[in-house]
């Protein structure tokens, strides 16, 4: 009792002792994680240094040879495109992407492209980009040389402390810059190692880093590279793409932001200086050369330099013209030779005679230095060419200007940075970009040792060296001759490239050369990927594009050849090139087909024509470019599961097993993915993985059911072994039924015995008992009787053993059927076959049903089920019903259908009858719909569509059923439409005075181009708005743009309710181009979401016209 008085007490302590632990608990909770976030936040300094450094370096041009005003890279950066590399057997993406995207797919990857081609900018820009997100990731340039002879840690803070300014130590570079990141190393310029010693030890070093499992994540940028160096690191994880040259509308881009940034106060003006420029790079033929991103800048200064004037017609013609202008056109090499003359004669006759040797010839001797200089540099990229100067003038010049002046060193600094050709990386004096080195260099050779044609053919075959072969061969006048001798050689490609180049040559040889290139991509041989690269260079000149474009429609040419073919022509055309590869899908297979797709949908939200196989085309092995583009297709992360398996079964298909036999074995696959893929493989003739997953574990129920059943299909000699293992193993499962009934179908029911037998799933048992009733052995039925079952499945039981003619079965039946209530469909099944099996109550009960039910659905039912035991009163009942006016036309078809499954012929006839234009049209169109699907026939819908005197809508509806019929025969569902009606269909569709609704849905018959021209007028038109829209769906699943534009002239008619406009908008928001369906998301946010603010932005909409929100632009 006493206890009794505290225990209020002790109860509210507890309480309140819980709340304060609460409370001590959350304050803790709010410390620790407090702390954790600091610590996670708190960032070593040095790195924020690296970044902020960075940050700055990533706005300076990558090519400071410029004496006027420069626009910034942020000014002028047109971001870059890459596409897989053409080297067969390659898995990376199949299509054309924004290069900044491979950085995301893959662990590491390998960026191959041309001189000037953009590899340092784009690394650039990535670093730079990493810098300003201030955390995660971050990136660090290091050349390829640095690399040669020391581990990476060490070259990445040499880098940073030469190049940025910033000291950090190697121990920093082992470690991630904060968890969960890494180290994106972006190695600059793998093909300017030349020294073979030190190229073989980079390539191993990267190689080692590319299979290692450190911190870093790896780019690597070089000109094209030799097959055996490039294997070597094709490795897992890697993607090998090419940095992709300017399209035409990517050089337009370059050029209107160039000339914006030079002026910048006047962009009309700089439109019209843009235009000037573009229209002088085509005149000069230039467009192959111009397409190089480093030239297309050179090209723009050179332009900005000759008031006007023609631009030169080559590479190296480019390169002389700037080179002459920065050394002579700047008076740059003038101001300085007036700098430091004072200084030079100060210092006596060894002074005075330095600058008289200047001032004798100052162009010539620079530009011999400048030789001398990209010889040394070529030879050793790590030279400081400050001693190469000093050398050179040392035997050229009358004194050692090193000697002479005790600041020689900084005054030949200053003179290579004044030529705008070098300039300063830190306190290294380097060339703008290697092209220059090669320039120069080539410029040594001519004017130095006898040519060798020999050493010349392997310095152009070797893609290394091929930038500097290309510079000597410009500068000789039996250009023709060494390029024909090329081709003698059969190096086409090597040719193609110098031709690309801007090498003058003969007609004769150009047209050869371009032959030669078509020959290749045409008969998919080896060389085909990279002549179909050339190609794409070359496209810009029309003669070569037109040829492409036949190439790409010619039948005769494999299609993934015309598809590539076509791909690269809408680089320049985008017109042509869509139009050829929409072409291209329409006859093709369904791998092409999907690719085709996928690309137009990237390049401008198009659609692509409805695919049609022909069966009776011999089936053409895979060429070259088959195969490229196939295993390209198999590691792009944007292509479904499906797709990827239709590249690899067809790979498998024309004998290369690999790819599909990894994608069934990869261990991160759904078990019901592996059988699919071992499927596949087994019908490609390895059966293999197919039987083990059959006959041992298959990861799930399901997929071994699935593996034992394709064994099954293919009557493989496992698959009795396969289907057992399931019974045995999942005798609970549906399945196991389904299984031993295909042992039953080998001859083995012993299974099925087994089921019905052995206690366990009551469904399970009955469906095999049923089985074996089938058979032959209706006594199975009886084992489950024995037992305790209930009502539904004693009921089917009974029910099998009435189908085998055991009529000892119906008074257990009915008095089941009495006791318990079933679906009036099973009521229906079970009286049926008592009646059928001589049970007269059973027929008795039809009649009442079939007389006396209020539902007219039950009545047809016992009429129905009377009609099929030959009793005379169910077949007049249905005909009453048909006949009847009084009934729901529903009804009356209902009946029909009933009479065509007791009296065929009857039936037909009524349903004809009912179908005439003498009935009601809802009645007529629902009678000639049944027919299409009962009797397979079009004729009433056919009637119904070209009745001038039928209601537009009934009309339109009549052809959206056949259409839609239309469309189900790819998968095999039904006839096809009869040419002659497809024709009536087309005419009606084309007929001006046919109405607009029925000529939308009759469009779906024409070809893409016919259905674009009916439907773009009506879209566009004056005509009502809810039949405008209709218009504009339809043309939307061939036309995005058109779509788009007509939905936004639409959308701003005025004479349309604005409730009724915002309404359409709302409804079709995903007509809405990109921009404008940003607007709507951040209006509105998401209503699943965020419904309260989605319903109140939806109400205050109407508050304004959609025009005065959106922009409506394509």
């Amino acid at each position: 009792m006493p206890m009794a008085l505290f225990d209020p007490f002790l109860d509210t302590g507890d309480k309140i002792a819980s709340i304060v632990g609460a409370i001590c608990a959350l304050s803790a909770l709010w410390v620790a994680v407090r702390t954790g976030s600091q610590r996670r936040g708190r960032r070593d300094p040095r790195l924020t240094t690296l970044r902020e450094a960075q940050r700055a370096d990533s706005a300076r041009h990558r090519y400071r040879f410029f004496g006027d005003h420069v626009p910034t890279l942020t000014e002028l950066y047109v971001r870059p495109r890459a596409s897989p590399s053409g080297v067969p057997g390659d898995r990376e993406k199949a299509r054309t992407v924004q290069a900044s995207q491979i950085l995301a797919v893959y662990k590491h990857a390998v960026l191959l492209g041309d001189a000037g081609a953009g590899k340092s900018t784009f690394l650039a820009a990535v670093a730079g980009e990493l810098a300003l997100r201030g955390d995660g990731d971050l990136a660090v340039i290091v050349p390829a040389a640095d690399l040669a002879g020391r581990p990476l840690p060490t070259a990445l803070s040499e880098v940073v402390r030469r190049d940025l300014g910033v000291d950090l130590p190697a121990e920093v570079f082992e470690r991630p810059p904060r968890r969960g990141s890494h180290w994106r190393i972006l190695i600059d310029g793998l093909d300017e190692v030349v020294s073979a010693r030190d190229r073989s030890d980079v390539l191993w070093r990267i190689r080692d880093l590319l299979n290692a499992a450190g911190p870093y994540r790896m780019v690597i940028t070089s000109r094209p590279l030799t097959e055996p160096e490039l294997a070597g690191l094709n490795v897992p994880d890697v993607g090998v793409y090419d940095l992709r040259p300017f399209d035409r509308r990517e050089l337009d881009e370059f050029a209107r932001r160039w000339f914006a940034a030079r002026i910048p106060n006047d962009r009309r003006s700089a439109d019209d200086v843009a235009g000037r420029f573009l229209a002088r790079v085509d005149g000069a033929r230039l467009g192959p050369v111009a397409r190089v991103p480093l030239l297309a800048t050179i090209a723009a200064i050179v332009y900005g330099t000759t008031d006007d004037r023609e631009l030169p017609s080559s590479r190296a013609a480019l390169y002389r013209r700037f080179t002459d202008h920065l050394l002579d056109g700047r008076q740059s090499l003038e101001r300085f030779q007036e700098a430091i003359e004072p200084e030079l004669l100060s210092r006596g006759l060894p002074g005075e005679a330095v600058a008289d040797w200047f001032r004798s010839d100052v162009h010539r001797h620079v530009s011999d230095l400048l030789s001398a200089c990209g010889v040394a540099w070529l030879a050793d990229p790590n030279v400081r060419l400050t001693d190469v100067a000093a050398a050179w003038i040392r035997t050229n010049g009358p004194h050692d200007l090193t000697r002479l002046a005790p600041d020689g060193d900084r005054l030949l600094r200053e003179l290579l940075l004044t030529t705008g050709i070098c300039t300063l990386r830190k306190n290294r004096v380097v060339f703008v970009h290697q092209s220059f080195a090669e320039f120069f260099a080539a410029e040594h050779d001519v004017a130095g040792a006898a040519f060798d044609e020999q050493t010349w053919m392997l310095e152009a075959i070797n893609p290394v060296t091929r930038g500097r072969a290309a510079f000597r061969l410009a500068r000789r006048p039996d250009a023709d001759y060494l390029i024909n001798a090329l081709l003698e050689r059969d190096e086409p490609i090597v040719a193609g490239d110098l031709l690309a180049d801007g090498i003058l040559v003969s007609p004769r040889t150009h047209d050869h050369i371009v032959r030669r290139m078509l020959m290749d991509v045409e008969r998919e041989t080896e060389r085909a990927p990279d002549a179909l690269r050339i190609l794409g260079e070359l496209s810009l000149d029309a003669g070569v594009l037109q040829r492409m474009c036949r190439l790409a429609a010619d039948p005769a040419v494999s299609a993934w050849a015309r598809a590539l073919v076509a791909d690269r022509v809408a680089d320049v055309d985008p017109a042509a090139g869509h139009e050829l590869l929409r072409t291209v899908a329409g006859n093709s297979d369904e791998v092409v087909h999907a690719w085709v797709a996928d690309a137009l949908r990237d390049r401008a939200g198009l659609s692509v024509p409805m695919l049609t196989i022909d069966l009776s085309a011999p089936q053409r092995p895979l060429g070259t470019l088959a195969r490229l583009a196939l295993n390209q297709r198999l590691s792009d992360t944007r292509t479904s599961e499906l797709d990827r398996k239709a590249a690899a079964v067809q790979l498998a298909e024309h004998g290369d097993l690999a790819a599909l036999r990894a994608m069934a074995e990869a261990t991160d696959i759904h078990p019901d993915q592996r059988v699919s893929l071992a499927t596949a493989l087994a019908d490609t003739g390895d059966p293999e993985l197919l039987r083990k997953l059959g006959t041992k574990e298959a990861g799930s129920a399901q997929a071994s059911y699935a593996a034992a059943l394709a064994l099954f299909d293919r009557r493989d000699p496992m698959a009795a072994a396969a289907l057992r293992r399931v019974v045995d193993v999942h005798p609970l499962y549906p399945m196991a039924h389904a299984a031993a009934a295909r042992c039953a179908d080998l001859g083995d029911p012993a299974p099925l015995t087994q089921l019905a037998r052995q206690p366990g799933q009551g469904h399970v048992r009955l469906a095999a008992a049923r089985r074996l009733a089938a058979l032959g052995h209706p006594e199975a039925l009886t084992w489950l009787l024995d037992g305790h079952l209930g009502p539904d499945l004693e009921a089917y039981a009974l029910a099998g053993l009435l189908q085998a003619g055991r009529a000892e079965a119906v008074p257990r039946l009915g008095a089941l059927v009495r006791r318990h209530r079933f679906t009036f469909d099973r009521r229906m099944e079970y009286r049926y076959l008592m009646a059928a099996n001589g049970d007269e109550e059973s027929r008795e009960w039809l009649h009442r049903r079939m007389t006396r039910s209020n539902s007219s659905i039950e009545s047809i039912e016992a009429a129905v089920t009377l009609g099929l035991l030959a009793d005379a009163r169910g077949t007049a009942v249905l005909h009453q019903i048909a006949d009847d006016t009084g009934y729901h036309r529903i009804d009356r078809i209902r009946a029909a259908r009933g009479l065509i499954s007791v009296e065929p012929q009857t039936g037909v006839r009524v349903l004809h009858r009912l179908a005439s234009p003498a009935s009601p049209a809802r009645l007529r169109l629902l009678a000639a719909s049944e027919a299409l699907k009962l009797l397979n026939t079009t004729t009433l819908l056919d009637r119904i569509i070209m009745d001038p005197m039928a209601a537009t809508d009934i009309r339109v509806e009549a052809s959206r059923i056949l259409i839609d019929f239309r469309m189900d025969l790819f998968v095999g569902t039904a006839e096809m439409l009869p040419p002659e009606l497809l024709t009536r269909l087309a005419d009606l569709a084309r007929a001006e005075d046919t109405p607009d609704a029925l000529r939308i849905t009759t469009a779906h018959v024409l070809a893409i181009d016919d259905a674009r021209a009916v439907l773009e007028p009506i879209a566009s038109g004056e005509g009502e708005p809810n039949t405008r829209l209709d218009a504009i769906l339809h043309l939307d699943s061939i036309d995005r743009q058109a779509a788009g534009a007509a939905f936004a002239t639409l959308l701003r008619d005025d004479r349309i309710p604005r409730f009724q406009r915002w309404v359409m908008l709302l409804e079709n928001s995903e007509l809405l181009p990109e921009g404008d369906a940003d607007i709507l998301r951040r209006r509105f946010g998401d209503p699943d979401q965020q419904s309260v603010r989605f319903i109140c932005g939806t109400l205050l909409l109407f508050l304004w016209k959609p025009t005065q929100i959106f922009e409506f632009q394509r």
